[in-house]
């Protein structure tokens, strides 16, 4: 019963990752969210960049140290079961899981920030329903604040996505995030909205 379990498992997450997607037509909920730049890789459209103006000022002296509190760049564990294996003889399932570690680092990039703009690297995360489970994604970002003519200008760039359990599947890292609604593409922008409002609340006078 768990061997029939885990590769139920394995499967359900396979067919989540990446190269499993066979429908990559745009989600047309895209088509209705500003801010929202498409662009094609080569291979297939992904979300290059989202943009969010929110309204009113911010206090410059204390938008660092929101941002910081807000966002974070910690390492990431990413893992597959792809060396799992049946015994030719014995018939018993081997659950063999590997993992890497992608590394983070330092929240604001104080190299290319400056007195008009603030430049941070982060991560975020979101929980695909895939029917049977659901299965975590982790976000990696550039994120600049900017003053705006009414506000705040918070362009996220440098987007890209792994899945934490990739199942059977090699897990390849991070990657960028498909335009198709399998890839996530609407969780990840609703992630970024949250992180931009929260930092956004923090540093307002």
């Amino acid at each position: 019963m768990m061997m029939k379990k885990l590769l139920v498992i394995g499967a359900v997450l396979s067919l989540l990752s990446g190269c499993a997607t066979l429908d990559r037509s745009r989600d047309i909920n895209l088509n209705s969210i500003n801010g929202v730049i498409l662009e094609n890789n080569g291979s297939y459209e992904i979300v290059k960049s989202y943009s969010k103006e929110i309204i009113g000022s911010v206090d410059k002296d204390k938008l660092k140290v929101c941002i910081t509190r807000v966002v974070s760049n910690d390492d990431v564990r990413l893992s597959d079961s792809a060396s799992s294996f049946t015994g030719a003889y014995t018939g018993n399932y081997y659950h063999i899981e590997k993992s890497s570690t992608s590394r983070g680092g330092d929240v604001i990039n104080t190299g290319a920030s400056s007195e008009n703009i603030v430049v941070a690297n982060g991560t975020t995360s979101y929980f695909y329903d895939a029917g049977l489970m659901k299965v975590e994604r982790i976000v990696r970002f550039n994120l600049d604040i900017e003053s705006s003519t009414t506000g705040e200008l918070f362009t996220f760039t440098n987007i890209k996505q792994a899945q934490k359990n990739s199942g059977t599947v090699q897990n390849d890292g991070f990657s960028p995030i498909g335009s198709w609604a399998g890839a996530g593409p609407i969780q990840a922008i609703q992630q970024f909205d949250k992180l931009a409002t929260e930092i956004h609340r923090c540093a307002s006078k």
